[in-house]
């Protein structure tokens, strides 16, 4: 049985990230949805760690398969609940740096979870 993200109930996606993150390779499917989980359950596993800057409220999953690498990024905005804010396909195959037009992307999502919970 695949084991698949978008059935968690301490998951929510915002914009395009679930039906971006359901073209994925199975195999890295499997792989967020099992980071996702553990960070629910308040477990941080290896594959998972925070951005730098300005954005440090917002992790990243990496995995990697035939030697592509695959990113999600989401944040936490209330205690065990994940907002997956993108997932794609890191195409540069020098430097680590995330794509400009990607961070533009993960900043206008986060501040739109921001914006949703601070009128709650």
């Amino acid at each position: 049985m695949e084991k698949r993200p978008s059935g968690h109930r301490k998951v929510d996606y915002v914009g395009s990230a679930k039906k971006d993150l359901l073209k994925l390779p199975s195999d890295v499917l499997q792989d967020f949805a099992s980071a996702l989980d553990s960070v629910c359950e308040g477990d941080m596993p290896s594959n998972v760690s925070r951005m730098q800057g300005n954005l440090r409220d917002v992790f990243e999953i990496k995995s990697d398969e035939d030697g592509d690498t695959y990113r999600a990024m989401f944040t936490l905005i209330i205690q065990g609940k994940a907002y997956v804010l993108h997932a794609f396909q890191k195409k540069s195959k020098t430097g680590r740096e995330t794509p400009k037009h990607d961070l533009d992307l993960i900043r206008k999502r986060l501040k739109t979870v921001r914006g949703q919970h601070a009128t709650r």
